[in-house]
């Protein structure tokens, strides 16, 4: 509980991750939710970057645009569409939980990185169908 009280710098955090990671020692939720959270900023951020890539072949034409969306036109990219809607709502329940947790710090920010994990999950799984029929 004391490092909720005094965090840590981000450098003597990501040590302890690495250390306790190599040492196989287990990591708390926090941990790995935190891990996670910065994952999924960088896969979003990537996948803004590879957005915009693919939305400047409008100004190489009609057919490049074109060739371009029927090259995304593939099942691979259905898989691709279904992880990131993952990534997408896991991130954001995730950061969520956060806000919660800073404007409530007596709330149990456990079972809340349980709810943002299983909740992100579950609405991905169940939009599997949608996705897959367009």
């Amino acid at each position: 509980m004391e490092s909720l009280v005094n965090p840590l710098p981000r450098k003597r955090v990501l040590r302890t991750i690495a250390s306790r990671t190599l040492k196989r020692e287990t990591l708390g939720l926090e941990a790995y939710l935190w891990i996670a959270h910065r994952i999924t900023g960088l896969i979003l951020l990537l996948f803004l970057l590879f957005h915009l890539y693919t939305l400047s072949s409008i100004f190489s034409g009609a057919d490049a645009y074109n060739r371009v969306l029927e090259s995304l036109d593939r099942p691979v990219m259905k898989i691709g569409e279904i992880l990131l809607l993952w990534v997408v709502l896991f991130h954001m329940f995730n950061g969520v939980r956060l806000i919660l947790f800073n404007l409530f710090p007596s709330i149990d920010h456990k079972r809340l990185g349980y709810v943002a994990a299983v909740a992100s999950f579950v609405l991905a799984f169940v939009s599997v169908p949608f996705l897959v029929r367009t």
